[in-house]
């Protein structure tokens, strides 16, 4: 399961979002970047996949990221790493500068060149015994081995008796991970949750070399062409 029919994958096998309003995620963001200086970012418009296309083409570093507008009050974030979105830093420091809620998520298929990977976190305002990590579960498939991870505090909207599996691959589906976020409003594979505008930042003073790849290229590389 994926965003947009996994048409734009990797860019959207990993989303973060912030439980706040878009203007005031824009804003905190900026002060942010200000500080550590070599980002600029600019208003953008369009249909949905417009906002991603604006992400083109993937690189590594990261050197974009566009946070959307979605119709439930949470802001998203999406980037362009190459080897698939990167929101944990932005999520959990902004979540605490904003004093919000943040969520991120992973939804990757197998292919014959990489594993499965389905991840849920949820972030706080507050610090926790790991930076403000609340809540994290995933289950990754590695080199064909299988990994679970299950840390924090149990949230009321988990499926916990499915931890129970006895394949790790079935403790934690993309189909359990719709319904954690929709448990907080968030709907992340539905095109239409998603506005029609963005606020898209560049990093203009990357050091070293960057690959630079397009879309098809890094789904060639990821096994998804």
């Amino acid at each position: 399961m994926n965003l947009l029919g996994g048409r734009y994958a990797p860019l959207t096998e990993a989303i973060g979002f912030l439980e706040a309003d878009f203007s005031q995620v824009v804003e905190a963001d900026q002060r942010w970047r200000a500080s550590l200086g070599g980002y600029a970012g600019h208003p953008i418009n369009g249909a949905f996949p417009a906002l991603l296309d604006a992400l083109l083409p993937l690189t590594g570093p990261l050197t974009r990221y566009v946070w959307v507008p979605t119709a439930a009050g949470w802001t998203a974030y999406f980037d362009n790493f190459v080897i698939g979105g990167d929101p944990f830093g932005p999520v959990s420091y902004l979540a605490q500068q904003i004093r919000c809620r943040g969520v991120t998520i992973g939804s990757r298929a197998g292919t014959d060149k990489r594993g499965v990977s389905v991840s849920f976190s949820l972030y706080g305002s507050e610090p926790t015994k790991w930076l403000n990590l609340v809540r994290a579960v995933s289950a990754v498939q590695d080199e064909g081995r299988w990994e679970w991870t299950a840390t924090g505090t149990v949230q009321p909207f988990e499926e916990v008796e499915r931890y129970r599996q006895r394949r790790v691959r079935d403790r934690l589906t993309p189909d359990m991970l719709e319904r954690y976020c929709g448990a907080l409003g968030i709907r992340p594979f539905d095109e239409s949750f998603y506005g029609s505008k963005g606020f898209l930042v560049e990093h203009t003073n990357v050091r070293g070399s960057v690959r630079t790849e397009t879309l098809q290229q890094a789904r060639a590389w990821h096994g998804l062409e």
